[in-house]
């Protein structure tokens, strides 16, 4: 079935992992490791090898909570109780402009804590550090506010208040839902099953649009603890899961 674009003709498929079958496909993607990249999610640690599974058509990303340990870093490491899972498409496929696409399903829960969503990041520092080369969230999910998703723009110059939209629906928690971005040289259109959310023509401050979104970025699923909970507070029960049915990509 062909995928018609808004402003006429179809989309053409670049990028497709349906996630079928029993281990991640590593010639499209890498999991995140602390120990190497020094990413991590507030007290969140990424560990290769875990805080992830492929079975039953799906990548289910986890969180989940151990006894205190050392989550090492390339210039360190932070003692932590919290591992996530992420993974990126990173050295392996990237494109610019297009439309991108995850379906995903988010765990019953509205209490503190769980974090993570759809991101694209870019492939090259091109424009200096973060967030000067730019960072597109698909779909951000905070528990703390389970029916809503956060589609947002990062670059200098960005502003909460103009590339954050607010009021973006989830959708039913437990289910699968659809968060894409069509992405073109001029503004990002961010979509929900099927429904156009949020709009964003980017003003960078130090750059001349499309700078910078006018590099190849990477797709990155990322989930865990939002870190500085009180544990009194919290209520999460692990482990805790985001399920992935697949990504795509078109241009």
């Amino acid at each position: 079935m062909k995928l018609a674009k808004a402003s006429g003709g179809t989309w053409s498929c670049s990028f497709v992992d349906n996630f079928s079958g029993s281990a991640l496909d590593t010639t499209k993607w890498t999991a995140m490791d602390t120990s190497l990249i020094g990413f991590s999610l507030g007290d969140t640690c990424f560990v290769k090898d875990k805080g992830y599974r492929v079975r039953n058509g799906q990548l289910d990303l986890i969180a989940n909570r151990q006894d205190p340990f050392l989550c090492k870093t390339p210039w360190g490491g932070f003692t932590t109780q919290n591992i996530g899972g992420a993974v990126a498409s990173a050295g392996k496929f990237s494109q610019t402009y297009g439309r991108f696409e995850a379906r995903m399903k988010l765990p019953i829960y509205t209490g503190i804590n769980l974090h993570g969503g759809y991101w694209l990041n870019p492939q090259q520092n091109a424009y200096g550090a973060w967030p000067a080369s730019g960072e597109i969230d698909v779909a951000e999910w905070f528990s703390a506010f389970a029916d809503k998703m956060y589609p947002s723009l990062h670059y200098t110059g960005s502003t909460l208040l103009a590339d954050t939209k607010f009021d973006c629906p989830a959708g039913l928690a437990g289910a699968f839902h659809r968060y894409a971005v069509e992405w073109s040289a001029t503004k990002m259109d961010f979509i929900y099953d099927g429904r156009l959310c949020f709009s964003r023509s980017w003003a960078p401050l130090v750059q001349v649009a499309p700078q910078p979104f006018d590099k190849a970025f990477y797709h990155a699923l990322v989930w865990g603890q939002s870190g500085g909970v009180d544990p009194l507070a919290d209520t999460t029960v692990y482990p805790a899961t985001l399920s992935v049915d697949y990504v795509k990509t078109w241009y």
